[in-house]
């Protein structure tokens, strides 16, 4: 999703897009994939879930099927919200409703309020969260 969205801004665009991943494999595909396409607006980076790894604030944060591989959701939140920059956003997807439920209780828990929920998605559930 995140090479897609670097891509959906052109490659000599000013909008970089910092694909977080965890796992080594998949920063190093994501890499060979992007040089591959001839993306320059595009890194991806090897993080833990506290987020210290990433190189600068963020406009946007995407969350995809995150939930399932979290142990620490307050933490995690606590250190999205180190790394967003004023009026940022958090978009938040999951395939199942209670997941979704479950990540927005965590984010509200952290001082984030609920600023959409788009029905965007089929099979999916959408919410973007901001700073209270």
């Amino acid at each position: 999703v995140s090479l897609a969205l670097a891509l959906s801004f052109g490659a000599d665009s000013n909008v970089h897009v910092y694909a977080a991943e965890r796992q080594p494999h998949l920063v190093d595909y994501l890499a060979r994939r992007a040089t591959s396409l001839g993306t320059r607006n595009f890194t991806p980076v090897r993080i833990e879930l506290d987020l210290v790894d990433l190189p600068l604030p963020a406009d946007v944060f995407l969350m995809v099927g995150l939930w399932a591989h979290i142990d620490e959701p307050d933490e995690l939140f606590s250190g999205i919200k180190n790394k967003l920059r004023k009026n940022g956003r958090v978009c938040l997807i999951e395939d199942d409703l209670n997941l979704i439920a479950l990540t927005k209780k965590a984010a509200l828990r952290a001082g984030f309020s609920v600023f959409s929920e788009p029905d965007i998605l089929p099979e999916q559930y959408v919410c973007v969260i901001a700073l209270s």
